[in-house]
């Protein structure tokens, strides 16, 4: 496995706009990075992550006000679903699906896709992980173990269905039966990440992950930085 990452958008950078209409008028030339989100709690305290692409614009949205098209506006685009059963705009699930652009889905509502998730990824949604089995795991990343705190929540499960689909970037690691299933997948652009970034002190200790998958997903190395985990070693 070549395993994980994820992410996002550092405060004090330049060009953040929150909602409307007027959500992101970027010029062809400008770099920018978008994130929707359905918590602009959660969506501030991810920023942080992208405090080294201070060359990129930032713009933020909620995804209720997600509209066609708007994906295709930026070089890579985030959306942090941390509320279970929130609504994702029909409108985004399509755009996701059929964008050249690289696009990272981070936490819940997947299930939403249907059976596109299928189709684009070689994968099927379960459901959570049942018992205690996977309350305590452990992320599995480029020769590393990273401890999951219980309190991240149920882990969500993916059932294989074409491997020629859709590569691993991590895998979480049950702590009795030790099954390994999918954390981080990439199909092409499109990349899908089980977790949300830490935003706790008590989970810093993955921190490391989210930052390292940050090039695959934006397209870059960030100013002032090497690499990958696996170079640093």
């Amino acid at each position: 496995m070549k395993y994980l990452m994820t992410l996002l958008l550092a405060a004090g950078m330049t060009g953040v706009i929150l909602g409307s209409s007027k959500f992101l008028k970027a010029k062809p030339e400008q770099k920018c990075i978008q994130i929707f989100y359905d918590s602009k709690r959660v969506a501030h305290s991810v920023q942080k992550y992208l405090q080294d692409y201070s060359e990129y614009a930032q713009y933020l949205k909620d995804i209720e006000k997600y509209e066609s098209g708007d994906i295709e506006r930026c070089q890579a685009t985030f959306y942090v679903g941390s509320q279970e059963e929130s609504r994702v705009p029909r409108a985004f699930a399509d755009d996701y699906i059929r964008t050249q652009k690289s696009v990272a889905w981070v936490g819940h509502n997947i299930w939403q896709l249907g059976d596109r998730l299928e189709k684009v990824f070689g994968l099927r949604y379960i459901g959570r992980a049942s018992g205690v089995d996977f309350r305590e795991s452990e992320i599995l990343y480029e020769g590393r173990i990273f401890k999951r705190r219980p309190s991240l929540g149920p882990q969500i499960e993916l059932l294989p269905v074409d491997v020629q689909k859709f590569e691993v970037l991590a895998g979480i690691r049950a702590w009795r039966s030790r099954e390994v299933i999918p954390y981080a997948i990439r199909s092409k652009n499109r990349f899908y990440l089980t977790d949300l970034p830490p935003v706790e002190v008590f989970h810093r200790e993955q921190e490391s992950i989210f930052v390292d998958l940050l090039p695959e997903i934006i397209g870059s190395l960030p100013r002032g930085r090497a690499t990958k985990i696996s170079q640093a070693r």
